[in-house]
């Protein structure tokens, strides 16, 4: 052993007791002998000032879950901190009154089950790892929960979808003929297919954000706390249909009490008396937008696949890559062609134009060729 570490396969490792008094071993996930080092000595420096719950398995998980989070790492981002608190609530709504030791493998599945007639299998797999960590670190991870329980399978290489012109009209026409969706989920998905803009980027709008009347041309500004990348923070222009849509929101978040510059856009609604916080934003709007999209005929559709569906219109309308770039905060040209899904009618009409301009060549050559003769 050198410098408390020791190697298993080829990675380096160590030792450390917590303070119940087991003795646990931790990965440094490397090879190499000084980057372990300085990892220990950062490793043994969090445990040190960290204050560990109890390992116990009889523990309610709501109590587990709630301590769990409290003790996440505080380094993460916002928006990471943000989606854990969301899950470890999806979590509890079905665990929460259950001791630790009686969350069985059955169980587990079970819960994956449900949850995978309502959710995406990927959403379902962020609420498995997260009960995962829960029971992992309260001692209640077993060997048999290792062999059974598993995350759903994701179909590799998927890039989502853009909506086809009928698709979308079918999706605003069902939201406007119900009174549930008429309101905001309809402006929400106007704004997003008008901007690109990610779900958690239009629920992190301030009013501060918000820019009407700017020249030459009404922008909204993305700050940093709701992007997943340093080029997601940004000025978004907008069209005259984004503007109208925002012109109703505000009007909703007036009278929900948002009226300060660092009050959200969508305060969050507190208990069911028809208060609002401006100061927090709202969580989501998975319920409303999973009946609009089965009512749709669309069961599939995640919110994201309208940002799919702003880029890939962009690329049919010949916008240059750079300026979409900047437009939806990508920094790389590989993020945005992720993203771009060309219809069949794009390159019918190309290959009709390419057509058009090859025979208009061709007729040029054989006047220039008869005039020769």
């Amino acid at each position: 052993m050198q410098d408390g570490l020791h190697q298993r396969g080829r990675i380096w490792h160590f030792y450390w007791k917590d303070p119940q008094g087991h003795r646990r071993e931790i990965s440094t996930r490397t090879r190499d002998f000084q980057q372990a080092r300085g990892i220990r000595a950062r490793r043994l420096m969090e445990f040190q000032q960290a204050d560990f719950p109890l390992q116990d398995a009889r523990l309610l998980f709501s109590e587990a879950a709630h301590q769990w989070l409290k003790h996440a790492n505080p380094a993460k981002r916002e928006n990471t901190r943000r989606s854990q608190a969301a899950r470890v609530t999806t979590l509890i709504e079905f665990f929460g009154g259950m001791r630790l030791r009686e969350i069985t493998p059955a169980r587990i599945l079970y819960f994956q089950t449900q949850r995978a007639r309502a959710v995406a299998n990927s959403t379902c797999n962020g609420e498995f790892w997260g009960l995962h960590a829960i029971l992992k670190r309260f001692g209640a991870w077993t060997q048999a929960h290792a062999q059974t329980c598993r995350p759903l399978p994701v179909e590799q290489g998927s890039k989502g979808r853009a909506l086809s012109g009928e698709e979308r009209e079918n999706l605003l026409g069902c939201a406007q003929k119900n009174s549930r969706w008429r309101g905001e989920l309809l402006h929400v998905i106007t704004l997003a297919l008008h901007t690109g803009l990610r779900s958690a980027e239009i629920k992190g709008l301030r009013l501060r954000d918000i820019a009407l009347d700017a020249q030459p041309r009404p922008r909204l500004i993305v700050e940093r706390a709701s992007t997943k990348s340093n080029a997601g923070a940004r000025p978004v222009i907008l069209d005259e249909t984004a503007v109208r849509t925002l012109q109703p929101l505000l009007t909703i978040a007036h009278g929900r009490g948002a009226r300060r510059p660092e009050h959200f856009l969508f305060p969050r609604r507190i208990g069911s008396g028809g208060k609002w916080d401006p100061g927090r934003s709202r969580g989501s709007w998975t319920s409303a937008w999973r009946s609009l999209r089965h009512a749709a005929g669309l069961p599939g559709l995640r919110f994201h696949d309208l940002r799919h569906t702003y880029i890939t219109m962009g690329a049919e309308a010949g916008v240059p890559l750079d300026v979409m770039m900047r437009q939806v905060g990508h920094m790389t040209p590989e993020q945005t062609r992720y993203y771009v899904h060309i219809s069949d009618t794009s390159v019918i009409e190309a290959i009709e134009a390419i057509e058009k301009r090859l025979h208009q060549t061709s007729v040029a050559q054989e006047a220039a060729t008869s005039s020769i003769a």
